[in-house]
């Protein structure tokens, strides 16, 4: 999963898509052959797995399959019951209803998510204050794709003090969040 997302970061789609085909089978094959503990953490790659699925089909313009995916996603991830790979699935479902024009209810996914991530913000850890991070970038996008800079700018404000919290730049759960990259949605 691991190096599918680094080839993902990596602009490698052919390889990502190639690697996919062989990835998505073991990994529900592995969800669904183990029990306890090890169930839970193969639940959790299984969501990480259709999330990169997701990701590489939003970018080749595949975005009901990428929907697709992103709910699947989303399933195994509550399954795993980790609220990390919980967000970082809604910030994927928020990214495909973003490419497919549903700015709206990807501004509303956004402040679902932002509820679901408030309990787990006392104490985040980094990689949980990138996922959240991340999500709220994508609320911004979709904001100022529906021409409501308030809002673009509600989100972009939340998203910086995340990254503040965070303290530097960084690529936790592959979000590639920090000061830089808010610094970049805000242009």
């Amino acid at each position: 999963v691991a190096s599918t997302w680094d080839a993902y970061q990596a602009s490698r789609f052919g390889y990502v898509v190639n690697r996919l085909v062989a990835l998505i089978p073991q990994a529900r094959l592995a969800a669904y052959a183990y029990e306890g503990d090890d169930e839970t953490r193969a639940l959790g790659f299984l969501a990480l797995t259709y999330q990169v699925a997701a990701s590489t089909l939003t970018k080749l313009g595949e975005a009901d399959l990428a929907w697709t995916a992103s709910d699947r996603g989303i399933h195994a991830a509550q399954q795993a019951e980790s609220p990390v790979v919980i967000g970082s699935l809604l910030r994927s479902a928020a990214h495909s209803l973003l490419a497919t024009g549903a700015y709206a209810e990807a501004v509303q996914l956004t402040n679902d998510a932002s509820e679901f991530f408030q309990p787990h913000m006392a104490k985040a850890t980094p990689t949980m204050l990138s996922v959240s991070g991340t999500m709220l970038l994508v609320g911004a996008m979709a904001s100022a794709r529906q021409n409501d800079r308030p809002t673009a700018r509600d989100f972009l404000n939340e998203a910086e003090g995340t990254a503040r919290r965070l303290g530097a730049d960084a690529n936790h759960l592959w979000t590639a969040f920090g000061p830089t990259n808010v610094a970049i949605h805000r242009v």
